[in-house]
Order: structure tokens, then sequence, then C-alpha cells
């Protein structure tokens, strides 16, 4: 199995690969240091029967991965793309988009919106701590090229999380909020 995309979506899939006894080999297209766990290339192995491209905020990127792999596998290989609305990491960053504007409102405490998702929804995480798992600035991201690429204001940034995403720096829960 070969994956080439975006962080933390590389991850997640080799992760699940791997659990399922695939030989996985990655790519990502960010430089990143040395990962341990999984063999890096950014030769297309031969003999790879499934491959996925996991890119979703720059769509020239997507399109030359999509069309390195078109060239390097045999025909009778899968090869699977993530559209910009199925994953969970991007679904997520629509729930953490909306509990910064929740934030910025006065509406609730991080601690309150993560118990209500996962008690009121049963997620396994709350909006605050999916934010913490994929990153402030990738969460921009993708809702950035959402809001590019489908022209819907929907995806429109909370100002809250643009500011956090400028300066790095994510929630500071106060210790009588829990965490």
């Amino acid at each position: 199995m070969y994956i080439t995309g975006e962080s933390p979506l590389v991850e997640e899939y080799a992760a699940l690969g791997s659990a399922h006894g695939y030989d996985v080999v990655v790519q990502w297209n960010e430089d990143r240091k040395r990962d341990k766990e999984y063999r890096r290339s950014a030769i297309v192995p031969a003999g790879t029967s499934i491959a996925l491209e996991l890119t979703n905020t720059d769509l020239e990127r997507k399109k030359r991965n999509l069309q390195k792999l078109d060239k390097a596998l045999p025909p009778t290989a899968a090869i699977i793309s993530s559209s910009v609305t199925v994953s969970a990491s991007e679904q997520a960053t629509w729930i953490i988009n909306e509990a910064c504007f929740a934030l910025q409102e006065g509406v609730s405490t991080p601690a309150e919106l993560d118990t209500a998702m996962k008690l009121g929804v049963n997620y396994p995480r709350g909006p605050i701590e999916w934010a913490e798992a994929i990153g402030i600035r990738q969460v921009e991201a993708v809702l950035r090229a959402l809001e590019r690429d489908l022209g819907e204001d929907r995806y429109r940034v909370a100002p809250l999380l643009h500011q956090m995403a400028l300066t790095g720096e994510w929630w500071n829960r106060n210790p009588r909020e829990g965490s």
C-alpha cells in the first residue's frame, strides 16, 4: 500500500493499513523529519496494488500526485483519492470551527464543548480535543482550502481560530474547567 498526501491523514491511514496487515510505504507532501514507523519513498514501489492520495489543501499538488500514481501503477491497481468532504479529519475541522465561533461568542467553555460532543453525539473526542490532535494550523488550512475550492461561506474560518493559527497558540485551558 502506497500512501501520499498531507499529515495527519497519511499517518491515520498508514496506521489503519498496517493494522490490517498491509506493507505500508508513505510519502508526505510537506517536508518531515524521518518517521521511523513507516517506510518512506518518493518512488511508488513495484507491485503496489493499492494507492491512497490524501491531499486536500492544495489541488495542484493533488493533481500531480494522482498523475504520478497513474503513470507508476498498473491498470489493475486501485487508486483511491480523498474528496474534500469525506475524511473524518476534515469533518472534524467543521466542528472545530463552529466550536471556535461558540467560544468567541461566549456560548460555552472549551471543556463544556468537549463534554457536549462526547456525551451528546457519542463522538470519541470533543472539538477542542480534535483540534489539539490535528493541529490548529492544519485545521485552518483545510477550512481555507474548502472555502476556496467550493466557494461556500459555511467554510469561513472563525476569527478566533484564525488568530490562534497565526500565533500558534491553541486554547489554554483553565484548570477549573477540567481537561
